[in-house]
């Protein structure tokens, strides 16, 4: 018996790589000899040192976490999507010094190891060159499972940044005033919220333009939520907050007041915490 696990929703060793928030995941059977009934279980559980990283799991991206998860796999070969996060306080201490191992009953049928990757010692860090970018850069946004940064500039530029060298990848010209940058939560695409025009919705592998939200335009701040279903998006000028599901663009839901600027979520992702340039925070449930 077999299984495909990819952290990050990707097959990529690139992508092994938690933080605190919940990472997308799934896993799947690819050879279910020996299975006699049409799921199988099993259990994923994160081993690491005692001074390495730690993970936890959850079935959905908010919830309470456990140190193992157990997990009933169709012999289809369907997917089962569930997340990973790091255990807070918890970083690695080296590269992939945590191991994910996957059971079926008490038989080890494979393991994975991944990295709690948070920031390294702020007490040894040693400044690098500065990468000269133009414009006023206000946007940035991290990729989950690469070693890439993107930054808006609200001279209309979208920057792409190697993590690793830091140096420019790629650069675009987005038109108007770029401000916040958001990362879908599969890492395909980014949102990018356009203070004088339309909301954009570009590739992060060319950073071509995908298709824009013109009823998302005039936005400042933009933040997904933490099961990446929905967009919400800050309109200062309107005095709005929107919110968009993210398969359909449609707006399903306004949140009118102030001049709403930046957007944030409570760790289990229930509560949107909306900062106002009116002088005053919002808490939506």
């Amino acid at each position: 018996m077999t299984v495909d696990l990819q952290i990050n929703n990707s097959a990529s060793p690139q992508a092994r790589y938690l933080t605190w928030a919940p990472s997308p995941c799934r896993i799947r059977l690819t050879d279910p000899s020996g299975a006699s009934t049409p799921l199988v279980n099993v259990t994923l559980t994160g081993r690491s040192s005692a001074t390495g990283g730690a993970i936890t799991f959850r079935k959905t991206a908010t919830g309470t976490s456990s140190t193992s998860l157990s997990l009933q796999l169709p012999i289809d070969g369907a997917s089962v999507p569930f997340f990973i996060l790091g255990r807070f306080g918890q970083p690695s201490v080296s590269d992939q010094d945590v191991s994910i191992e996957i059971r079926a009953e008490t038989t080890l049928i494979d393991q994975v190891r991944v990295m709690v990757r948070i920031r390294k010692n702020a007490n040894t860090l040693t400044p690098g060159a500065p990468l000269a970018l133009s414009g006023p850069l206000n946007g940035l946004a991290v990729s989950p499972s690469q070693p890439v940064i993107y930054v808006t500039s609200t001279s209309g530029k979208l920057y792409k940044i190697s993590e690793t060298t830091g140096l420019l990848i790629d650069s675009v010209s987005v038109g108007g005033t770029a401000q916040e940058v958001v990362l879908s939560s599969d890492g395909t695409q980014l949102y990018i919220a356009i203070e004088s025009g339309a909301l954009q919705i570009r590739a992060t592998s060319d950073l071509s333009l995908v298709t824009t939200i013109s009823a998302a335009g005039g936005a400042f701040g933009a933040a997904l939520s933490p099961d990446g279903t929905k967009l919400w998006v800050a309109r200062p000028g309107t005095s709005q907050v929107l919110v968009i599901d993210v398969a359909t663009k449609a707006v399903i839901r306004t949140i009118d007041g102030g001049a709403p600027r930046r957007i944030t979520f409570s760790p289990d992702g229930l509560t949107a915490i909306i900062g106002n340039e009116a002088g005053y925070v919002t808490f939506v449930r």
